[in-house]
Formats: C-alpha cells, sequence, structure tokens
C-alpha cells in the first residue's frame, strides 16, 4: 500500500453510438472495472501469503519475512497490521504520486485507480441521467474534470440523441416536424440541467474535443462507433482506461435504448442505365460475410448485414478497451435503435437546432417556449 495520496488520471469514460449503415447505436463508456480491483486483490493476497507466515495454534501471531517481500518488490519498507480488522498490508514507497494507482504491489499494471474512484463514485451506480448528473457534480467539485464533452456551442448532437433515445426525431415517420414533443422537450431540459451543473466540456471544433479528450479535460463524450477509431489515434497512452455500457436512462424502471447518430449508405442514380444490375452488386456485396468482415478489419467499418456480425471477429475482446468485447455489446445495443424519418429537409432542421441549443444553454432561455417557436419555424419553412 502506498504511503502517499495520490492524484490520478481521468477515469475516461465514453458513451458511443455504433453505427449500422444508416442507424448506429448509442452506449456508454466507463474506466472503473471490478475485476482490475479483483486483480490487486488477488495480488496482494498471494503475496501475503508468501512474505506472512501465521501460526496455526495462534492466529493473532505471525512473522513478516522482510527479505522475501523486497525480493518481490524492492520499493518495500514493511508491513502494516491493524489487529481489529484483522488486516495485514505490505507498505510501499512509490517512485511518484501514481505509480501504485496503476500497477499492483509486484509491478503488474492495474486500470485501478482513476478519478472516478478518487472521488468516491460507482460507475455501476449510474442508471439514469439524474445519477450521471449528480455523479458529474460529485467529479467536478473532488477532481476539477467534467463529466460530459458536449458541444453545446456549436453543434446538437447530445440532444439529438437523448431525443431519439425518447423515442421521437426532429420528424416523425410522415415527415411531420415534431421538436415540440414531450421527449424533444425532456431531452433538451437534460441537456440544459447538465450544463446548468456545470459538469460540461464546450469543444468548439473537432480539434478542441480531440485536444481535450489527451488532455483528460473530460469524463464522457457521446459519438458514434467509429470514434473508437478515432480515440485509438487520439489517446494512444490511454488503452486499457476506456470501456462501454449503455447511455443512462430517463427513468430506472425503463428497458435501455439505443440512439443513432450518422452511418452510411449505398444509392443508386435514378437515371442510371444499369439500376437493376447496380441494385444487384449493391446486394452481392453487402450480403457478403467475408467482404464485411474485411472490411471491419482492416478499415473499421463496422456491418449492417446483420449474419455478418454473427462472426466470432465481434466477440473477441478489445485490448484497447481493456479486453471488453465492444463490438459484441454493440451488436445487442443496436438491436434497440429505433428507426426515424431524416427526410430531406434534415441539414436545415439541424442548422435550427443548433441554434436552439445555443439559445437555451448559453442564453438560459427556457427549453419548451424556444422548441415551440422552433416547430413553428419549421413547419413553415417545410410545409408540414
Amino acid at each position: 500500500m502506498a504511503k502517499s495520496k495520490k492524484k490520478s488520471n481521468v477515469i475516461l469514460i465514453i458513451i458511443i453510438i455504433a453505427c449500422i449503415a444508416v442507424a448506429s447505436y448509442s452506449i456508454f463508456m466507463l474506466v472503473k472495472s471490478s475485476l482490475e480491483y479483483k486483480h490487486v486483490d488477488d495480488v496482494n493476497n498471494q503475496v501475503m501469503n508468501t512474505i506472512v507466515k501465521t501460526e496455526e495454534d495462534e492466529p493473532e501471531s505471525f512473522t513478516f519475512d522482510f527479505e522475501a517481500a523486497k525480493q518481490i518488490n524492492p520499493d518495500t519498507l514493511g508491513l502494516l497490521y491493524m489487529p481489529s480488522l484483522d488486516s495485514k498490508l505490505p507498505i510501499v514507497s512509490g517512485r511518484d504520486n501514481y505509480y501504485y494507482l496503476h500497477h499492483a504491489f509486484d509491478g503488474s499494471e492495474s486500470i485501478g485507480g482513476t478519478v472516478f474512484e478518487e472521488a468516491g463514485i460507482k460507475a455501476e451506480d449510474i442508471v439514469t441521467w439524474d445519477d450521471f448528473i449528480e455523479a458529474g457534480k460529485v467529479l467536478k467539485e473532488k477532481t476539477g474534470v467534467n463529466m460530459l464533452c458536449m458541444a453545446e456551442s456549436r453543434n446538437d448532437t447530445t440532444y439529438r440523441l437523448l431525443m431519439m433515445e425518447g423515442g421521437s426525431f426532429y420528424f416523425d415517420k410522415d415527415g411531420n416536424t415534431q421538436v415540440d414533443s414531450e421527449a424533444s422537450i425532456q431531452a433538451m431540459e437534460t441537456c440544459k440541467k447538465m450544463y446548468d451543473a456545470g459538469i460540461t466540456f464546450n469543444n468548439s471544433s473537432w480539434d478542441d474535443m480531440v485536444a481535450g479528450m489527451g488532455a483528460d479535460k473530460f469524463a464522457c463524450i457521446a459519438d458514434a462507433v467509429w470514434m473508437v477509431g478515432s480515440i485509438k489515434e487520439a489517446a494512444p497512452d490511454q488503452s486499457g482506461k476506456w470501456a462501454v455500457m449503455e447511455l443512462p436512462r430517463f427513468q430506472a424502471d425503463k428497458e435501455a435504448q439505443g440512439a443513432s447518430n450518422g452511418g452510411s449508405v449505398l444509392a443508386v442514380p435514378s437515371d442510371s442505365k444499369s439500376t437493376e444490375a447496380s441494385k444487384a452488386f449493391v446486394k452481392f456485396v453487402m450480403e457478403n460475410v467475408d467482404a464485411n468482415v474485411e472490411g471491419f478489419q482492416n478499415y473499421g467499418l463496422y456491418p449492417s448485414y446483420l449474419k455478418a456480425l454473427e462472426s466470432d471477429v465481434f466477440k473477441e475482446g478489445d485490448e484497447f478497451f481493456g479486453g471488453q468485447q465492444i463490438f459484441d455489446l454493440f451488436t445487442e445495443v443496436g438491436k434497440t435503435v429505433p428507426q426515424v424519418n431524416y427526410t430531406s429537409n434534415f441539414a436545415e432542421a439541424l442548422e435550427m437546432s443548433k441554434n436552439s441549443m445555443a439559445n437555451i444553454l448559453l442564453n438560459d432561455e427556457d427549453p419548451t417556449e424556444v422548441l415551440k417557436a422552433e416547430q413553428e419555424e419549421m413547419k413553415a419553412k417545410f410545409g408540414k
């Protein structure tokens, strides 16, 4: 046990949305892994069995083999014994204030010991968005780290994800505007709660977000499955400190719901001279399991073809994410993603929504009133 109090690296949490063609799923990334803490306990127990010998007939009597402990770890200074707790722990002198946050007594690496742990936050206790906000307040107060990366001044991604999580979107299935729906207002109010709580990191650009990620400016981020590659590229030294779980819910008794953000489509021009042949080729390529797996392995292209997702490749653990089977989880969460109707008016609707979000968060305007005004503006512009 190290003698000094250490300040840890930021626990990196990510809310990721797994894109499957035109659909994508929302998931939430957590670093704290109970397996990591179990690893430390297992190592300590094994070490103690080696360096501490207890008399069978006198459990309270024991001998401490200091030389054996020094052979295992040269940093050993002694043994801490607490009779009232029947606890014995080796005392070590760390080479700095961080080493033993991420290493067990025998020197093996462990990602246990992060700002969530420092702040006394248990990731598994974050079930709802209210839980998330309260945890964010504690995190900010005790570590100074923002809970969520939310581009409140340049994009509406977080609002849009939460809106879809509530089962809504800018447009309904018939293309009618519905930004004043109950789910839309709930999503925007939740974004405002997070912003007003002072737990968000406002990135002004993609580069700003990437820089903030590497500089531990925030603990969570909401984005698509392709963000996995961006994280690995932007913060290679954070390998092992990321993990994935579902988005928090609005109500604890409701099932988790996925959301979508982006994706890709293949289209055949209506005036093509080979429309049917083109469609057949697309079908041939996209329904080829081997091609889908190769595209994923070589280029990180997450398949939209469900049969391809049955490949063992998607059940393998990802070392960067602590060995977690992240793509297996993406597949399961993806089954809950609702269909949404983007329409040909999406780009314009997005710009209006960005402005509404900025006014609500940055100018402290009322979400309901702003979204009702946006609803009328969209109806006037789009005709429905």
